[in-house]
């Protein structure tokens, strides 16, 4: 008769070894890939041999499984094994296997451990039948109440080798009489007799805690024997055991007692409590890391600057920051969703219409909605002025995606509003601050326009070469007819010539004079094009950025300021160390810069002298040179000089210490400067003490 084969494997293994059996001859009668089902399948088809994985996945595993198909129902076992788990391997001791294959194996090493361990059992079996006919033999003459003790003793050992729990049957010395399969594969094999004064020595045996040594009078087993006392789920540890590396028990120890009263011995059962053990000191240290890490995480989120607020799915709040309590002035206590519209005061960002209750972001995320960037006004009584809170809100999920609640989080975004109102504000004033900058530096080169225009008008006003040229012109007309005697004779007559050479070079010096006004009008209307050009929006900046030549451009603006500067009595230096020949800049607006930094300086020497009880002689310092790849440009005055809490205030628009002053030369320089990606900088060591200017440029190489 073919023989019936149990399989339990891997799932990648089974076809490969139903394949291999049934062309052996054999008969799979189940194939499974757990140690539960082959149990299940050994009591259902009671196989001829299991062939049994020892690493089969699960809580109860190919070891477990094989020693209740082998040692608790009598079939053949053989186990598969890769050998490289030697605790697998010990613990697989004590199923009793018939053979064990190591792979990777052949199909003739399989057929032969098979074919083996099917007579090994064969044997067995026959063995057993022998003795059972010898042993009812001699029943036979036995009296029924020995054959029926007999038979409860063997019922009664089959009943303890099959319990899970561990059995020991020790005397009133404390000599173990009895101990079932199930001690033996916890702890090895006990001794046969160990003095009742040595178990803790020998045994290893400590209290739960794995430190504390077990007092040898204080075991169950020697207490129960010496005080007859019981005990019931004494915990102990056990270091020292064949099996495995340290073994938690719980030990149940009841005393047996005969008529007298006298203790003749004790049954100890013991429960392996290793896994309960371990599972619960896993359990409390992950609730040690647990309430830790809530404590970090409330500590982090008590921290932070935004509003956190977490509510269940009933709508209770579970948590409310203190940013959320400071920012909206509500608390934890007096939460209630549903009042969030009405008593807390939620608007929309008008300020005025109140968020309705099922739109509130919190609310949204109760129903599983997430909401990113919703801006709400609050206001209530504890938050009279309101703050803008900006929201973000997302449902609150486990893992098997049941909603749970929400959270959301909110910033105070006040400051940023007020900001972007601001901006709003300034945007609509920006045209027409660019167009008193403009007309502001228009007005700087118009004034220069003005002043040429008025010296070619004095000049040509009160021309007095042009009269004394006419004076002449008459004089030598009424001699006409004798010009040559009046040249020579008369006396008048011979210093015509002489003043007709002084008169000549009056004219040529008038000329020169009317020349150099009229070319720094030039110079400024064409100065007033360029502002204007400025302002027309191009598609490439960039090309309004030119080398232009530094000496030329410093000179050119003192020389439009030149008549002011001359009216004032002031000096002008300019010094040119290690500065660049060339600098590439908006040559428009660094004209203007130039001359709204000397006007500046001709006011605060003004500014002084009017303050100043004496003479005061103005002195203005053009320094410029290059320093770490920028060129430094100091415009240095001895004027009225900048107070220290002031110094921060000139670049800003419309300020100006002059009662008619309107703070834009001072402010559109600065525009300049930090837009070309540079510094400017106020020095001054205070009250009548003189400024000077810093402006750091970056030169192009």
């Amino acid at each position: 008769m073919t023989a019936q084969i149990l399989l339990a494997a891997h799932d990648e293994r089974l076809a490969e070894l139903r394949a291999c059996l049934a062309g052996m001859a054999f008969r799979v009668g189940a194939a499974v890939s757990s140690a539960v089902e082959a149990i299940a399948a050994a009591e259902r088809i009671v196989p001829d041999l299991a062939l049994v994985d020892l690493a089969l996945p699960g809580a109860v595993d190919g070891v477990e499984a094989g020693r209740r198909i082998s040692c608790v129902m009598g079939i053949p076992l053989i186990f598969l094994t890769d050998g490289e788990d030697a605790k697998l391997l010990e613990r697989a001791v004590a199923s009793e296997p018939d053979s064990y294959i190591v792979e990777p194996f052949s199909d003739a090493q399989l057929r032969l451990n098979i074919a083996a361990a099917l007579r090994t059992r064969q044997l067995r079996r026959d063995a057993v039948l022998v003795a059972r006919r010898e042993s009812t033999s001699r029943a036979a003459a036995l009296p029924d109440d020995v054959v029926e003790l007999q038979r409860r003793t063997a019922f009664l050992e089959v009943v303890f080798d099959s319990m899970g729990e561990g059995l020991v049957v020790a005397d009133a010395d404390g000599g173990y009489v009895l101990a079932n399969s199930a001690i033996q594969r916890m702890i090895g094999t006990y001794g046969a007799k160990v003095d009742l004064d040595e178990r803790t020595e020998v045994y290893g045996i400590y209290r739960p805690d794995e430190t504390t040594v077990f007092a040898n009078e204080e075991l169950p087993l020697v207490r129960a024997l010496r005080h007859n006392e019981s005990f019931r789920n004494v915990g102990m540890y056990l270091r020292k055991t064949e099996s495995r590396d340290g073994l938690h028990l719980s030990a149940t120890v009841t005393p047996l007692v005969d008529e007298s009263g006298t203790t003749q011995g004790a049954v100890m059962v013991y429960r392996d409590t290793t896994e309960i053990v371990r599972a619960e000191r896993e359990l409390k240290e992950s609730n040690a890391r647990l309430r830790k890490q809530t404590a970090t995480m409330e500590a982090v989120l008590n921290s932070i600057g935004d509003g956190i607020m977490v509510v269940s799915a009933d709508g209770d709040f579970e948590m409310v920051n203190p940013s959320a309590e400071r920012i909206a002035g509500i608390s934890a206590m007096e939460l209630d969703p549903a009042k969030q519209t009405g008593n807390y005061g939620s608007f929309f960002a008008d300020g005025v219409t109140h968020v309705p209750y099922d739109e509130l972001p919190l609310v949204r995320a109760m129903r599983g909605e997430s909401t990113d960037d919703t801006e709400i006004f609050v206001r209530n009584p504890k938050v009279p002025d309101g703050v803008y809170v900006s929201v973000n809100a997302r449902p609150v999920v486990d893992p098997l995606g049941n909603l749970l609640g929400g959270v959301s989080a909110f910033r105070d975004v006040t400051d940023r509003r007020h900001l972007e109102d601001a901006l709003m504000q300034a945007f609509s004033q920006g045209r027409i601050e660019i167009l008193d900058t403009v007309l502001h530096n228009i007005g700087n080169a118009i004034n220069s326009v003005t002043t040429g225009l008025s010296t070619v008008h004095d000049q040509l006003e009160n021309n007095t070469p042009l009269r004394r040229f006419l004076a002449l012109a008459e004089a030598l007309e009424a001699h006409q007819d004798d010009l040559a005697g009046y040249l020579a004779d008369d006396p008048q007559g011979r210093k015509a010539v002489p003043f007709a050479i002084a008169l000549a070079e009056d004219f040529q010096r008038q000329s020169e004079l009317l020349l150099k006004a009229v070319t720094r009008a030039v110079r400024s209307a064409n100065h007033i094009v360029d502002v204007i050009r400025t302002q027309e929006p191009r598609r490439d900046r960039r090309l309004v950025r030119k080398d232009i030549n530094l000496r030329r451009a410093i000179y050119e603006s003192l020389g439009v300021l030149k008549e002011s500067l001359v009216k004032r009595n002031i000096v002008a230096s300019v010094r040119l160390d290690e500065a660049p020949d060339e600098i590439r800049v908006q040559e428009s607006r660094f004209h203007e810069m130039l001359v709204n930094l000397v006007k500046n300086a001709m006011e605060a020497i003004d500014e002084l002298a009017e303050s100043a009880s004496g003479a005061h002689r103005g002195r203005i310092d053009i320094h410029a040179y290059r320093r770490e790849g920028f060129l430094v440009l100091e415009v240095t005055d001895n004027g009225i000089g900048i107070d220290a809490d002031r110094i921060k205030l000139v670049f800003a628009p419309g300020y100006s210490t002059k009662a008619n002053g309107h703070g834009l030369g001072l402010h559109s320089t600065a525009n300049f400067v930090v837009g070309s990606g540079g510094t400017i900088e106020p020095i001054s060591d205070g009250k009548g003490k003189g400024t000077t200017m810093r402006i750091r440029l970056r030169t192009v190489s």
